[in-house]
C-alpha cells in the first residue's frame, strides 16, 4: 500500500485522485482548499468528489497549522501531491512525506514563479506554456524538476483554453509517473536555473484596465489572458459604465483611428482601435451579466470612446 495525501482542488485535482482511486494499492487522504464549497461551479470542486467516493479529507485553513501537521504525522503520507492547492507548504508540512512531495505548476519552470502563471503568459504574449511536475520546497515553486513538457497555445487563446491545456497534459503527465511513483522509488531530479526564474504575486496584469494606446496586438493578449469563465475579466469605461471584455481576441490589421474609439458592433462582438491597429472583442459582460448581440448593439455605439482611467501610460 502507498499512503498518497492530494492536495487541492479543481479539475487536475479531481482527475488525478481519480486515477489514484483506481489503484488498490493507494490509500488516499484529501486536503480540500479552505475555499472549496463542495459544489462543481466555474470549477470541479474536489470537496464534491470525495463526499460523494468516500474518500476522507481535511480543510484546515492551511496545511501549516498545527492540526493539519497533526493529522499528517499520524497518517504518515509516502507521497504528498499538490495539485492547484492555494496555499504555501512550509517546510514541517513538506518533510511529513515520507518519499516525496510533489507539484504542478502550469509554466516553464523557473519561468513564470508564483500566482496565476497561465494569465501572466498570455498578458506577455507568450505563444508556448508547459507543465513543470516538481519537487516542491520551501521556496515558491523553486524545487528541482522531475519532468516538464511545453505546450504550443492555439492562435488567440484564452486562459480559460490554455489551462484545458494544461490540465490535460498534467494528467496525462501523472499517468505515466504514476507507477514509478508508487514504487516510492527515488525519481529523477534536475535544479532550477535562479538566473532565469521570473516572479508573480496574486496582481492582475495592468490591474485589469485595457490601455487602449497599446498596440492591437498587446491589447488582444491582455483580454484573452483575463478571460476565464466567471472569473474578473479586462476591464475599460464605457457611456454605460465599467464594462468586461472577454475573449477570444484577435488583432485586426490596417485599421487606423482614434485609440478606444468603437469601429464597430457585429452581434456579441465589437471592434476597437488601438494605438496600431484594431482589436475584435468577441464578447462584453456588464454586472455580472454577459450581454447579448441586441443588448451590445442597443448598449454601446459605434463612434464611442472607451476609457480606462487606471491604464498605465
Amino acid at each position: 500500500m502507498i499512503n498518497v495525501a492530494l492536495l487541492g482542488n479543481n479539475r487536475l485535482a479531481v482527475e488525478v485522485i481519480n486515477h489514484c482511486l483506481q489503484d488498490p494499492e493507494a490509500n488516499l487522504l484529501a486536503v480540500l482548499n479552505p475555499n472549496d464549497s463542495g459544489v462543481d461551479g466555474n470549477s470541479l470542486s474536489l470537496k464534491n468528489f470525495v463526499l460523494e467516493h468516500h474518500i476522507p479529507f481535511i480543510q484546515p485553513n492551511t496545511i501549516n497549522n498545527p492540526e493539519a501537521i497533526e493529522t499528517l504525522r499520524r497518517w504518515k503520507p509516502d507521497i504528498m501531491l499538490s495539485c492547484s492547492y492555494a496555499k504555501i507548504l512550509k517546510k514541517e508540512a513538506i518533510m511529513s512525506a515520507g518519499s516525496a512531495c510533489l507539484n504542478f505548476h502550469f509554466s516553464l519552470l523557473p519561468k513564470y514563479r508564483g500566482c496565476m502563471p497561465l494569465v501572466n503568459a498570455i498578458a506577455n504574449g507568450e505563444k508556448t506554456v508547459g507543465v513543470t511536475l516538481h519537487f516542491i520546497s520551501p521556496g515558491i515553486d523553486t524545487g528541482d524538476i522531475v519532468e516538464q513538457v511545453p505546450i504550443l497555445l492555439p492562435a488567440h487563446a484564452t486562459a480559460a483554453e490554455a489551462y484545458g491545456c494544461c490540465v490535460d497534459r498534467a494528467v496525462a503527465l501523472f499517468k505515466d509517473w504514476w507507477p514509478l511513483i508508487k514504487t516510492k522509488a527515488e525519481l529523477p531530479r534536475r535544479a532550477q536555473k535562479d538566473t532565469e526564474a521570473s516572479y508573480y504575486t496574486f496582481v492582475y496584469p495592468n490591474d485589469r484596465w485595457v490601455n487602449w494606446d497599446d498596440d492591437a496586438e498587446m491589447v488582444a493578449c491582455h483580454i484573452n489572458a483575463l478571460t476565464n469563465g466567471s472569473y474578473p475579466a479586462a476591464r475599460t469605461v464605457s457611456r454605460i459604465g465599467e464594462i468586461e471584455l472577454l475573449g477570444s481576441s484577435e488583432p485586426v490589421e490596417g485599421v487606423w483611428d482614434q485609440p478606444g474609439k468603437i469601429l464597430s458592433v457585429d452581434g456579441a462582438a465589437m471592434t476597437v482601435a488601438c494605438a496600431r491597429n484594431a482589436v475584435r472583442v468577441a464578447g462584453v459582460r456588464f454586472r455580472d451579466t454577459l450581454l447579448e448581440g441586441c443588448q451590445v448593439q442597443s448598449m454601446l455605439a459605434c463612434g464611442e470612446m472607451l476609457i480606462s482611467p487606471g491604464a498605465r501610460r
